[in-house]
C-alpha cells in the first residue's frame, strides 16, 4: 500500500511536496511448457509526485523530472570534496 511522504522541493529547498511512495515488491510467476518451466521475479518500485511547489510554483511534471534525473554535481564541488578527503586534484 502506498504511503504519502512530504519532502522539500528539489529546486528551491523551501516548499513542501507530497509524494506517493510504494516500496519494492517481488512478484514470482511460474510458467510451464514442454521445454521446461521458469520462475520469474519482477520487482516494482514506484514514486509519484502529488502536489506542486507553493514557493517557486514548479509543476508536478518539472518536479518529477528533476527527481528522476537527480542533481548534477559541479566540477568545483567535486574538486573541493576531493581536497577535503586528501586526494590529489591536479595531475
Amino acid at each position: 500500500m502506498p504511503e504519502i511522504i512530504t519532502i522539500k522541493c528539489p529546486f528551491c529547498k523551501e516548499g513542501d511536496i507530497k509524494i506517493s511512495h510504494r516500496e519494492r515488491q517481488i512478484i514470482t510467476k511460474k510458467s510451464t511448457c514442454r521445454a521446461g518451466g521458469k520462475n520469474m521475479s519482477i520487482q516494482h518500485a514506484k514514486d509519484e509526485v502529488l502536489s506542486d511547489c507553493q514557493k517557486c510554483s514548479k509543476t508536478i511534471k518539472e518536479i518529477s523530472k528533476r527527481l528522476k534525473e537527480g542533481k548534477q554535481v559541479s566540477c568545483k564541488d567535486a574538486a573541493k570534496r576531493m581536497e577535503e578527503a586528501g586526494l590529489p586534484t591536479r595531475f
